[in-house]
């Protein structure tokens, strides 16, 4: 009889031992496969990172470009060292984010461009196909009617040349709250012809701008009184870009296509576009 026990109890203790040694070892595959997930996520931005650095540099290298208000330094660098020589279109000399005084911009080193004072949506002062490359980083967002704004970039942009565009990544800015911006609305706006004092997202952006990813804007109070401004300080975001819309805004005014990268921990959505 007791050796029964003994043999029933030894059968237990090395059946547990067994299903231990097994969770173990489904443990060490699961954090196996996770840690090799997480690698190749890794190696696939930076894949994708080295793939746009080096698109920059073939479309920017020795070329004539125009950068939509800036300077950027935090995305243009690469595109700055490369370029040929900057212009700069602000819509005042002087604004949230830069000054210029003397009509030049100084946006790398000892490299400097002319600086035009206009709106983006009539660029009056710039003529057809001017440049190689138009470069705008966390602009389109601040402009209520951007159909506008771009046909008139494309039409100061040489044939087969480029815009190349940043917009803000909603997941990591004060903008996460807000649904993706629909073409429809868009194309209403470009239809009506609206000005740059258009307020008319205003309303849900007060309900659902994140004030806590935005020191500079104060309280409650204090944004809504900024943002009734928005004609002479452009800081509010109008829309909220998507790769999917501004792929649907390539479509509508008609050029091709090129490339997009985004990363979920990055404030930057890049998306490129080729006149026809």
């Amino acid at each position: 009889m007791n050796k029964i026990l003994q043999s029933k109890r030894f059968k237990r203790k090395n059946n547990k031992q067994k299903n231990q040694n097994r969770n173990k070892k489904i443990n060490q595959n699961k954090k196996k496969n996770q840690n090799k997930k997480i690698n190749q996520n890794k190696n696939n931005k930076i894949g994708e990172e080295k793939i746009l650095n080096e698109l920059l540099i073939n479309l920017t290298k020795n070329k004539k470009g125009v950068e939509i208000g800036g300077p950027s330094p935090s995305t243009g660098n690469c595109i700055y060292l490369n370029a040929e020589v900057m212009d700069n279109i602000i819509f005042s000399k002087n604004t949230v984010w830069s000054q210029h005084d003397n009509n030049k911009y100084k946006y790398f080193k000892n490299k400097e461009g002319n600086v035009f004072i206009n709106d983006a949506t009539e660029l009056t002062n710039i003529e057809n196909e001017k440049y190689d490359f138009l470069f705008g980083s966390h602009c389109l967002e601040h402009i209520a009617n951007p159909i506008k704004a771009l046909k008139e970039w494309l039409r100061i942009v040489k044939k087969d040349g480029y815009l190349i565009l940043i917009l803000p990544n909603k997941k990591v800015t004060f903008d996460h709250r807000r649904d993706d911006s629909k073409i429809e609305v868009l194309i209403k706006q470009y239809e009506n012809n609206v000005g740059e004092d258009d307020l008319s997202t205003l309303n849900e952006i007060l309900e659902k701008h994140d004030l806590s990813r935005d020191p500079p804007a104060g309280n409650l109070q204090q944004f809504k009184e900024r943002s009734l401004k928005n004609y002479e300080n452009r800081c509010l975001h109008h829309y909220v870009y998507s790769p999917q819309l501004l792929k649907e805004l390539n479509n509508y005014i008609g050029s091709e296509y090129i490339y997009h990268y985004i990363n979920d921990n990055s404030p930057n959505i890049w998306f490129i576009m080729k006149k026809l």
